[in-house]
């Protein structure tokens, strides 16, 4: 059990690569490194739940829009509420939900990096880290110009940088594992958190 924990661990903390700092509207996000849809996994008012509550034909309808790889991240927002419009009450009321869920688990996420970022990183890492949170928020590139610049960006940045920003996404993503089910696991204080070599 603490090895699939440890497995999955390590998945979700690259995975949290690709989502922290972000300012995406429409939720897909696939990063630099690693990749989710940027909605909740669980809860009742998760990502799975609200397409669970499509038919499957709206289902098809609303995947379709978000992996529409040539959409700006503007675009595809304003395609995905042009097809709420066309939905029921309830569906738009499920889907405002999950938003909501969404955008309060990223900002809190994101705030936590913030914090670990600015104690942490030198000015230099910290430029980066500013960098590539400026190029998240830009709406008007797709996601795929997003990745392309964010992993040009990490290309030309120095290994202990890379190392540095890495790190910290770790060990805050490490952390939110720990509080949520490390006690479940192993009932004495979660999971050590892991240093990773992300240097050469």
């Amino acid at each position: 059990m603490s090895f699939k924990l440890i497995i999955v661990s390590v998945v979700f903390a690259s995975v949290a690569w690709a989502q922290f700092g972000s300012n995406s509207e429409q939720g897909v996000n696939v990063g630099a490194v690693g990749g989710n849809v940027g909605y909740p996994n669980t809860g009742p008012y998760s990502f799975i739940n609200f397409l669970n509550s499509l038919t499957e034909a709206q289902q098809n309808e609303f995947l379709s829009i978000l992996g529409n790889k040539a959409s700006t991240k503007r675009q595809t927002t304003t395609q995905v509420n042009a097809w709420l419009t066309k939905q029921s009450s309830q569906i738009q009321a499920n889907y405002k939900k999950c938003k909501t869920n969404e955008k309060n688990s990223v900002k809190e996420f994101k705030a936590k990096l913030d914090a670990a970022a600015a104690k942490n990183l030198t000015a230099e890492a910290k430029v980066v880290y500013d960098q590539i949170e400026a190029i998240k928020a830009n709406q008007d590139i797709t996601k795929q110009q997003e990745n392309d610049q964010i992993q040009q960006l990490l290309n030309n940045a120095k290994p202990e940088i890379k190392k540095a920003i890495a790190q910290i996404i770790v060990d805050v993503t490490m952390e939110e594992i720990n509080k949520t089910l490390g006690p479940l696991i192993n009932g004495n204080g979660g999971i050590k958190t892991p240093t990773f070599n992300f240097g050469k």
